[in-house]
This record gives C-alpha cells, sequence and structure tokens, in this order.
C-alpha cells in the first residue's frame, strides 16, 4: 500500500423550473428512532432546477419532514443521460446544480458534478468512465475563485487534523475552482488493480473542509449496484450544520432517475468539540 500511496501524492487527482414537490422514494435512514420519527411526520421533496443533458436532465432534491427534519440531499440523472453515456461516452463536461431552497440543508450550498468520459489522473486509479458529485459547502462565487497550484507543491493551507477523518491523505497541488483533494488509502482501489467502483473524497481550501464527494463510475451505476455507504467521519467540524454520515446510490424505477444522495445526518454546532 504504501508503494500506492506514494504513487497518488505524486500526481494531481483532477478531479450547472422552480423547485417542485416529488414524488422520488428518499432513501429509509438506517436508524429506527428516525425511521419512527418519519412516519408520524410525513415526508416532502423538493428539486432544484434541471439541468438539461442529452435527453434526460439532472437536478438536485431534498427531503424533510414537515417539521423540517433533514432526510436526503440528493442528485437525480435521467436514466435517459446514462444510457446515452454507455453508447458513446459523450464528451466530458462540468454543471453546477442549485438546490432547492424550501428547507436549510447547512453547510450545504451547491453540487458541482462532472462526467469524465475517460476517468482522470492518475489513471492506474481513476481512469474509467465515472461521475465526480462535489457537495460544496462554499458558494459556487467562492468555489470559482479558487487558484490552482502545480502538482509539485503541498496546499500550505490545508485544514488541521481533526477536520477530515483519521487516514485520508491530501493529493499534492490544488485544482482551480475545485480545491484540495483527500483521498481514503483503504478504499478498493487502492487495494486491487481496478478495483475503483465508487469512492469518497473530502475537499479543502484555505484551511477548511469545503466538500464531500462521491465518485462513482458508469459501469457501477448501470449494472444495478445500489446501497447506503458509510463516510468516515472526523472528530471536530468548523461549521455549523447537519452532516451526513453514510451515502446512497440506487435507481427509482418510479421516476426512472438513477440517484446519489447523502443520508442520516448528525448535527454539530462547529467550532472544536
Amino acid at each position: 500500500m504504501a508503494s500506492l500511496v506514494a504513487s497518488i501524492l505524486a500526481v494531481i487527482l483532477i478531479a450547472g423550473c422552480e423547485p417542485n414537490e416529488s414524488s422520488l422514494n428518499p432513501v429509509a435512514p438506517s436508524s429506527g428512532d428516525q425511521n419512527a420519527r418519519a412516519g408520524a411526520d410525513k415526508v416532502v421533496t423538493h428539486y432544484g432546477p434541471a439541468v438539461p443533458l442529452g435527453g434526460g436532465v439532472a437536478r438536485t432534491f431534498v427531503s424533510a419532514t414537515k417539521s423540517g427534519e433533514l432526510m436526503e440531499i440528493g442528485i437525480a440523472i435521467s436514466e435517459k443521460v446514462l444510457i446515452a453515456l454507455l453508447k458513446d461516452g459523450g464528451e466530458s463536461y462540468q454543471k453546477v446544480l442549485r438546490f432547492p431552497s424550501q428547507f436549510d440543508i447547512a453547510p450545504f450550498q451547491h453540487v458541482l458534478m462532472d462526467w469524465n468520459a475517460h476517468g482522470h489522473e492518475p489513471e492506474f486509479l481513476y481512469g474509467v468512465p465515472h461521475f465526480d458529485f462535489h457537495f460544496y459547502m462554499i458558494s459556487s462565487q467562492a468555489r470559482e475563485a479558487i487558484p490552482g497550484l502545480p502538482g509539485n507543491m503541498m496546499d500550505p493551507t490545508l485544514p488541521a487534523p481533526q477536520y477530515l477523518p483519521v487516514g485520508y491523505v491530501p493529493t499534492p497541488g490544488r485544482v482551480p475552482a475545485m480545491g484540495t483533494h483527500w483521498v481514503d488509502p483503504s478504499s478498493p482501489e487502492f487495494q486491487t488493480p481496478g478495483g475503483f467502483t465508487r469512492t469518497m473524497i473530502y475537499g479543502s481550501y484555505n484551511y477548511e473542509v469545503i466538500f464531500l464527494e462521491p465518485m462513482i463510475t458508469l459501469d457501477y451505476l448501470l449494472n444495478g449496484a445500489k446501497g447506503t455507504f458509510q463516510i468516515k467521519q472526523p472528530t471536530d467540524f468548523a461549521k455549523a450544520g447537519n452532516y451526513p454520515t453514510q451515502y446512497s446510490i440506487r435507481y427509482d424505477s418510479q421516476s426512472k432517475d438513477y440517484i446519489v444522495s447523502i443520508v442520516n445526518f448528525v448535527y454539530h454546532p462547529g467550532g472544536v468539540n
């Protein structure tokens, strides 16, 4: 594993309608207490603005109970979009997705979705067609102002260790308008050649954690993979808000959408605990 970690530290990880109520079924929380509360308090889902993509759309959604308990924050991508990509791969693109305004979802502010038609560096890890779903905790304007750093430099503005999960390591350089990426060397792609199907990335800039990023291959999405997976947690959280402890991948046969979401939130007041 040491050689793989050294390799990834030698390259840069390169890493856009009115909101309405939806019939999209939110993922069931793993907590029995949350499940009981949700049963007694109807869950409502609202979509963000739709972004047209290859015969379909991508859009965010937020599910919460009518009393305001946050249940799920996610992205819904039309089945047509992924089927078109399966046929020809298309061109790589990047889209900003806005959240609906009906619920307080602090600290999250927008999603930056990347389709990587040929994968990205480092190719021995992530060189296959996949999506990057960046759930940002800063504004789109602040993100766009992030300067890049060359791959032979380490970001001098890394957050204090307690704000990242134990074991995560920063990659060298900094991707402009995106940030510094942190990877988990215990993830499957580091253990087995070609093992990348899904992984969780953290991101930072200016001494703060600024995004959570599920990265998921097109093949994994289209071949029926589904489940709810743990997100490794830091010790402390700088900003107040609801933070997810899991992320979910599934296909919704009712809406014919592929869903990637963050779920099972825990409120943190911010600052050092």
